[in-house]
């Protein structure tokens, strides 16, 4: 009898002593959990403070990455399963405040248009107008402004029509939409001239310009061009732009920019711009 109640007695304090290891390891897990969250939340609003800084100073380009890196952070932390944390659908960030993601896409929206990058604006104008028209109002002006630097003067007259018909009207673009409508009925005018087929103009591509932009061709003789273009350091510092002016030759080939190759300049801090070709 004394063997049974022993054997229970230990049975008792082998089930205590799990219960325990299993509370504490939910405990560990719940730390590690917060830990993890507190530190991407601190991380996406880093990036979200910079941005606004960069795009206060007028670096649109940086800011645009910047927000890029808030609204698809590069890597997401794996949380533990059966996590006790309930998130809100359209809160992003850890700073308490509630933050639409399309409020940070249509700064990001303006930094690229800034930055003279079309199709980036573009795309994310239309995706904050379609999402909410009413408060995205403005986006649709924005858009129809991209269109026509694309050279997409019918989506272009479709979508300022649109603005001025429908949202223009006490707006704070209105009278910019109008001119905007007489620019493009301009250019369409133009391009309709009979004597249009005496000139032609084209866009020169470049394979490598498409995130780093490309900026102020020079000829330096025959096909050859001296041409400025942004570069990125390999390694990326807290608080330093990452990106600078560079000078690089290129070669002109059946209207593309090929061959790219960087200007070598002595005895010059890799932290400074180059300048303009």
């Amino acid at each position: 009898m004394n063997i049974i109640l022993t054997i229970r007695i230990n049975k008792i304090h082998s089930l205590k002593s799990c219960i325990a290891k299993t509370i504490a390891t939910r405990f560990v897990l719940l730390m590690i959990g917060c830990t993890i969250i507190i530190q991407a939340q601190s991380q996406s609003d880093n990036s979200l403070a910079l941005a606004d800084k960069y795009f206060a100073a007028g670096d649109y380009f940086t800011a645009a990455g910047l927000y890029e890196q808030f609204l698809h952070p590069a890597e997401k932390q794996k949380i533990p399963s059966g996590f006790p944390l309930n998130s809100k659908k359209n809160r992003i960030g850890g700073s308490g405040k509630q933050m639409d993601k399309y409020d940070i896409l249509l700064k990001q929206a303006e930094s690229y248009r800034l930055a003279n990058y079309w199709e980036e604006a573009s795309a994310r104008y239309k995706e904050c107008f379609e999402k909410n028209t009413a408060k995205y109002s403005d986006a649709i002006y924005w858009y129809a402004v991209c269109q026509r630097s694309l050279g997409n003067y019918a989506v272009a007259s479709e979508n300022i029509k649109r603005f001025l018909d429908t949202h223009a009207p006490g707006n704070t673009y209105q009278q910019e939409a109008e001119k905007e409508l007489q620019t493009i009925q301009f250019i369409n005018a133009q391009l309709a001239r009979p004597d249009s087929i005496m000139y032609q103009f084209q866009k020169i591509n470049a394979s490598f310009g498409k995130e780093k932009g490309v900026y102020a061709p020079s000829s330096t003789g025959g096909n050859q061009l001296l041409i400025t273009s942004t570069g990125s350091d390999p390694v990326v510092k807290a608080g330093i732009n990452p990106y600078h002016n560079r000078l690089f030759y290129s070669t002109l080939i059946n209207g593309n920019l090929q061959n790219i190759n960087p200007v070598s300049i002595e005895a010059i801090d890799s932290s400074l711009n180059q300048g303009a070709a």
